[in-house]
């Protein structure tokens, strides 16, 4: 994932290149491009220095709360109690946090003032292109900037990243700041920085997309969500035929191709297209209500380069251009039903919420988390229901409340094939996605749809097992057997023999190498190839034998890999793995 420092995370990556700053040396600007193949990515790693900066926040005696005011008209409370001095009358002036990524382990800081002309001066290290979270509360006055500021004594409400007063216990600031620095300073793009102060050439180009919004009843409410952009609001009733609609207008800059969300609740018209003088005109969306209990929720990716073919799961009708981004789905049936049998008892009972049972299959959060099938909620015992879904290739999470159950098929020109079967009432599914039992009860279980690659590969094999080999019967072509060098055999008998508590170990020069290598599977795969009978017994005996995996032919990250099971007879040994090193 991206993030900063420690909390960024790589999915098996396999290769890096460094590029220095354009100056040279340590500074800003030294930039790492890894090949991050898990996530089928490339990633940069910027090497990027800190600010120092001050958070300065003092209790104030606002004259709100001077005793000699007078109190207000009709109050029948004394003024001295009204206006109070405020250490009279409350035992804590104001409370302050500051929050920042990732999730407060880098930047996290808060306090409370309680006496009237409290200071906290705070001087932390905030990187740039990173937001972090201020919140201030109460009768303070607050100010946040560059730390070189305070120490020049130049600190001004204009360069200031925060500058606020509030005079009473009520008053409240938020605010989200980002450090001034380099950025994309053109407000066109999707990646518009209002916090930089120079161009550093990263704009990305943007579709400018405008949504009109009308209220046509007594009630609408509307909201859009996706990459850079976040609003929602709700019109205005519409009293009357003879009176004006409340017409809300908003544009912005979008990524292109990227998916966004657009919720639309009551009665009220909306039409999301493309801002006028572009270079397309697309009207993504088109919606009239005049039911207050309406619901509607879409998706739409904005102009720009994609999958142009409309027999793949991802074609999009906005794609201006084939990227070879397109990905063949899977038609899938999923045969569904309430389990429980009892019609002798006209008195039987729904469990809980979900009623007889509910069956629910979600896409992976990469994917936006979306439900992958309509969730079938039984109403009644013996009750069944059939749909059919076109879903992409992965791995997506089945859950089955109460007596259900629920069999998904793989339905395709060659036949049917069964690819998850789940019983609700299987105690050994009722699992969360740690392995502990689950506090709401329903089974667990997930539904792997392998993608054309995956199936290629795995052609000549069940679904959850392949041949490595070079014989005529292997399923995976393309391996080699690679020997190790003396002078990498060498370097791994250092690392495996030992004298310590380990005791002794053999390493074997001859090891298999899967081609493509560190390619990844979406579920455990049961992998066999043959080994050399004729170098064992090891040292401790066959009984010890072990299958160990590393990165590379050095070896210098060898891990045993557990279960695997060594068949003397027919020289082979299989292991259970989902990557292949």
């Amino acid at each position: 994932r991206d993030e900063l420092g420690q909390a960024s995370m790589f999915a098996a990556p396999a290769g890096v290149a460094v590029v220095p700053p354009a100056g040279g040396g340590a500074a800003n600007g030294a930039a790492a491009y890894v090949c991050d193949s898990g996530n089928h990515a490339l990633r940069r790693l910027e090497r990027r220095l800190p600010t120092r900066v001050r958070v300065s926040v003092s209790a104030t005696d606002a004259s709100i709360f001077d005793a000699s005011r007078t109190s207000e008209p009709g109050s029948s409370i004394p003024s001295a109690m009204t206006h109070a001095r405020r250490d009279a009358v409350m035992d804590e002036y104001g409370y302050y946090s500051v929050n920042g990524p990732p999730n407060n382990e880098t930047t996290h800081l808060s306090d409370t003032l309680t006496y009237r002309g409290e200071t906290h001066d705070a001087t932390m290290c905030l990187y740039p292109g990173q937001e972090y979270f201020f919140h201030f509360k109460g009768a303070l006055r607050a100010v946040v900037a560059d730390e070189s500021l305070f120490v020049a004594k130049n600190v001004t409400a204009r360069n200031a990243y925060v500058a606020w007063e509030g005079f009473s216990v009520d008053d409240e600031r938020s605010e989200n700041v980002k450090l001034r620095g380099g950025g994309c300073t053109d407000p066109r793009a999707p990646n518009f920085d209002a916090w930089a102060d120079r161009e550093d050439g990263s704009c990305v180009p943007g579709v400018s997309v405008r949504i009109t919004v009308a209220s046509l009843g007594d009630f609408g409410v509307y909201q859009i969500e996706g990459p850079g952009v976040y609003y929602t609001e709700e019109v205005a009733p519409r009293v009357s035929e003879n009176v004006e609609d409340d017409v809300h207008e908003l544009v912005f800059a979008a990524y292109p191709q990227a998916a966004y969300t657009v919720q639309l609740h009551g009665a009220l018209s909306a039409v999301v297209a493309d801002a006028p003088g572009q270079v397309t005109n697309f009207t993504y969306l088109n919606h009239t209500s005049r039911n207050a209990n309406s619901h509607r929720i879409e998706m739409f990716r904005p102009a720009g380069a994609g999958c142009t073919k409309s027999a793949f799961i991802n074609y999009s009708p906005f794609a201006t251009s084939d990227d070879g981004t397109c990905v063949l789905g899977s038609f899938l049936r999923v045969d569904s039903a309430a389990t429980r049998v009892d019609s002798s008892n006209a008195n039987v009972t729904a469990d809980d919420w979900y009623e007889w049972g509910v069956v629910n299959a979600l896409q992976p959060l990469l994917l936006g988390g979306q439900a992958v099938l309509t969730p079938v909620l039984f109403t009644a015992a013996n009750v069944t229901a059939q749909q059919t879904v076109y879903v992409s290739p992965g791995r997506f999470p089945v859950r089955v409340f109460g007596d259900a159950r629920a069999t998904f098929t793989k339905v395709s020109e060659a036949g049917s094939e069964v690819l998850l079967s789940v019983d609700g009432t299987d105690a050994s599914l009722r699992v969360d996605e740690h392995g502990f039992n689950s506090t709401l009860g329903n089974a667990l279980a997930y539904l792997t749809v392998l993608g054309k690659d995956d199936e290629l590969l795995d052609e000549g094999a069940n679904s959850d097992s392949m041949v490595m080999g070079v014989d005529a019967d292997a399923a995976v072509s393309g391996l080699v057997v690679a020997n190790l060098s003396a002078s990498a055999v060498a370097n791994a008998r250092n690392d495996l023999v030992s004298d310590g508590a380990r005791g002794a170990w053999d390493f074997l020069a001859l090891v298999w190498q899967a081609n493509p290598l560190r390619l990844k599977l979406d579920y455990l795969a049961k992998v066999t190839f043959p080994y050399d009978v004729a170098k064992l017994p090891t040292r401790k005996g066959n009984e010890e034998t072990v299958a160990v995996r590393a990165s590379d032919l050095t070896a210098s990250d060898w891990r045993v890999i557990p279960g695997a099971v060594f068949d003397a007879a027919a020289e082979k040994v299989t292991v259970r793995v989902d990557y292949f090193s």
